[in-house]
């Protein structure tokens, strides 16, 4: 039986290992709430922060450069909000979870971007990216509460949760790198 756990601590361990990336595990915070997770992210985006809010909301897009995000797109909008549809699975080791949701997305052009889940996979999801431009980078603050509609065991849960959140940022940063060093591109 300890083996087998070894065997599986050692194959979990193995498949989360990658190449560096913009955003680790340990960078994202993350606090068990009753019901959910509360999660709190601070990072830095080397773009300027018109290119940064780019990428944030390019809904329709992100299929392409989020790993777990199979469809996302815009499916209203309203002045400042937006109503977005996306779906995707998350895996984490041997664990995998589908995922779909329909939020409301609040603009407050290139400081804050709010969202509200409406309908989807998890019963909760509220939360607040704020962007806070520099000199040569752009800071994001990241913030959110979610109460899922699936157990999570005790230990493995804040993993999961760690490590969806820093392959996403990751995921965005990225491509907030890439098209700040291809000029003209949209």
């Amino acid at each position: 039986m300890r083996s087998a756990f070894l065997i599986f601590l050692f194959w979990c361990t193995g498949a989360m290992a990658a190449p560096p990336a913009w955003v680790s595990s340990d960078d994202v915070r993350v606090a068990r709430l009753s019901e959910g997770f509360r999660v709190e992210v601070d990072m830095t985006a080397p773009v300027p922060l018109a290119t940064a809010w780019q990428v944030l909301i390019d809904f329709n897009v992100m299929p392409r450069f989020i790993p777990n995000v199979e469809a996302s797109r815009i499916a209203e909008t309203s002045g400042k909000k937006l109503r977005v549809e996306q779906s995707g699975v998350a895996r984490f080791g041997p664990f995998s979870q589908r995922f779909q949701s329909m939020r409301e997305i609040t603009l407050d052009p290139q400081r804050e971007i709010i969202a509200r889940q409406i309908s989807g996979s998890a019963r909760r999801m509220e939360s607040v990216m704020r962007l806070i431009p520099g000199e040569t980078a752009t800071r994001l603050e990241y913030r959110a509460e979610i109460v899922p509609n699936f157990s999570l065991p005790p230990l493995l849960g804040p993993a999961f949760v760690r490590h969806e959140m820093a392959e996403q940022f990751s995921a965005m940063i990225e491509e907030m790198a890439k098209r700040n060093k291809a000029p003209g591109k949209p």
